[in-house]
């Protein structure tokens, strides 16, 4: 037999559908009530701690404030402490006064010590500044009319001159001077060393002596115990020619 020849059909490819396939993704999960509700209550924690905290604040800066304002008015009604006046510093605040109207000169001098004053004839005049003892001594000798040597027995002595003194060294005595202003007046001050013994002083002995030239001729006070150097310079401190 003769072969039949037929017909080949052709092959079809398969088909493909035409819609895309869904392609499957991942999704978050959608909250739940109940993590919603414990987000909100840490929230609301968080703020109440924040608003409690600020309170505490404000109350301990108010505290504060109402503390000062107490301290300040209890500062405006206390009185205010005068300071008590301080004590004289001047040494001489308490002691006597001595006044010669006559001879125009006055001076302070200690409570201590006394003054004895004598009157010569020549328009001058010998004043004695001591310690009372030395003075009651001074003018029990004048009062029975009898003479001392001088010497620092004496102790401070004043007196005027008509006419300027001069001291000078020699072999009793070794003499120095400056220049001083006693009452705004210019004077000279002479220091005055002890070499030998002489009458009414010892070897070592010093002596001062200011001499000041006034209206009523030369005023000539002298130191003849040096332990009252400092008290004889308050002295001169107080000395004022009044005429």
């Amino acid at each position: 037999m003769e072969p039949v020849n037929q017909p080949v059909q052709p092959i079809q490819p398969p088909s493909v559908p035409t819609d895309p396939v869904p392609v499957q993704t991942e999704t978050q999960p959608k909250p739940t009530p109940t993590q919603k509700n414990g987000f909100l209550v840490t929230l609301l924690s968080i703020l109440l701690l924040l608003a409690v905290a600020a309170a505490g604040f404000f109350a301990y800066q108010t505290q504060n404030l109402v503390k000062q304002m107490q301290e300040l008015k209890v500062a405006s009604i206390q009185p205010t402490s005068v300071p008590s006046p301080k004590p004289s510093t001047d040494p001489t605040s308490d002691w006597e006064i001595y006044e010669n109207s006559k001879f125009g000169f006055s001076f302070k001098f200690p409570k201590e010590w006394g003054t004895y004053f004598s009157e010569t004839e020549n328009k001058s005049f010998n004043l004695f500044v001591a310690p009372l003892a030395i003075i009651k001594e001074i003018s029990d000798l004048f009062e029975r009319g009898g003479g001392f040597g001088g010497g620092k027995f004496l102790t401070l002595t004043i007196n005027k001159l008509e006419e300027a003194p001069s001291y000078k060294s020699d072999e009793y005595q070794k003499v120095s001077s400056e220049t001083l202003i006693l009452d705004g007046i210019s004077g000279i001050r002479y220091h005055t060393d002890v070499i030998l013994d002489m009458q009414g002083f010892d070897a070592g002995d010093k002596i001062e002596t200011i001499v000041v030239k006034t209206s009523n001729g030369y005023f000539i006070i002298g130191l003849l115990d040096y332990q009252y150097k400092n008290l004889f310079d308050q002295i001169l401190s107080t000395f004022s020619f009044t005429e």
